[in-house]
């Protein structure tokens, strides 16, 4: 696949995200793809739907603005900023660098940093 078809595939993730589509996200993954987060560590494929999966039920709407994106060859790599909107209405902004490895169309690698003492702060608030 070309770098900027590679580079769509992400834009794609990130949207499905945004729309809280887990299907979606889910059908952009190798079926053996590792996902490995920043504090949480690897997950398998299933092991990031259903993380995401809480994550999705827990929002009421989400945005994930991709402030940059590079390619090269198989790999790709976007800063996105995001904000979360929780079912309590309480807001979660963030930055995030994913790192992905792609094959035939499909991730099958992630790495993903995110600002975690952000995170762990909002979550001890809840």
């Amino acid at each position: 696949m070309s770098t900027e078809h590679n580079k769509a595939i992400i834009r794609s993730f990130f949207s499905a995200l945004e729309d809280g589509n887990l299907d979606a996200l889910s059908a952009l993954i190798d079926e053996n793809a590792q996902w490995w987060v920043q504090g949480k560590g690897s997950l398998s494929k299933q092991g990031f739907y259903t993380n995401t999966g809480q994550i999705l039920a827990m929002t009421a709407q989400r945005t994930a603005t991709i402030q940059r994106i590079i390619a090269e060859d198989n790999l790709v790599h976007a800063n996105v900023s995001t904000r979360f909107v929780f079912n309590d209405g309480r807001i979660l902004n963030n930055t995030m660098s994913l790192s992905v490895e792609m094959n035939e169309g499909l991730i099958i690698d992630s790495t993903e940093f995110m600002d975690v003492d952000s995170v762990r702060a909002f979550f001890a608030g809840a």
